[in-house]
């Protein structure tokens, strides 16, 4: 079984050139599902297999093996703690309390609803990219309740209250989701 590598300042990691003559890995997940990495990773970033998500590790031994240009490779999935943007969230929370807190003209509520409905999906890809399921679930309920496409009839009372709520998560979600 292939040993996982260690980045460190005395060992380089295995490359190979791909068909374009660009330095790449071959990167193996716990399912064996082969990966190309084009680049060296860093050991605080998190890289995940393209087909099933699980984490990687590097392959050693005998060097890295030769990318095949007749071969497809997964390509993998990376996300860092720290890169979800925080304006979508700090936005959709700022709309959402005027919105709860004053009356003003229909479009403005259509335009609400199109980037609540963004930002909650925005979040929820994010939350899955981060193992944070639970997150991705809210967002996408909240998703939901603001679609503009198939907007849900409620009344102005009532919606008081739910952008409030959305609001709260939204903003309680930019120290979670990150």
């Amino acid at each position: 079984m292939a040993q996982p590598a260690t980045v460190g300042k005395e060992r380089r990691l295995p490359r190979s050139t791909d068909y374009w003559g660009a330095l790449a890995m071959i990167v193996d997940c716990g399912h064996g599902h082969k990966n190309r990495v084009s680049d060296t990773p860093e050991p605080e970033k998190t890289y995940r297999c393209g087909l099933c998500k699980e984490p990687l590790h590097i392959v050693w031994g005998g060097g890295a093996p030769e990318v095949s240009p007749h071969r497809s490779y997964a390509i993998t999935a990376k996300i860092e703690s720290g890169a979800i943007s925080r304006v979508p969230a700090v936005v959709s929370t700022v709309m959402l309390a005027f919105a709860a807190f004053g009356r003003w003209p229909y479009g403005f509520y259509t335009v609400l609803r199109l980037v609540t409905c963004g930002t909650a999906i925005y979040l929820a890809w994010a939350s899955k990219e981060l193992d944070r399921k639970p997150w991705a679930w809210v967002m996408l309920a909240i998703a939901l309740l603001f679609n503009p496409f198939i907007p849900i009839r409620i009344t102005r009372d009532v919606w008081m209250y739910v952008d409030m709520s959305a609001a709260l998560v939204f903003g309680i979600s930019m120290f979670f989701i990150r």
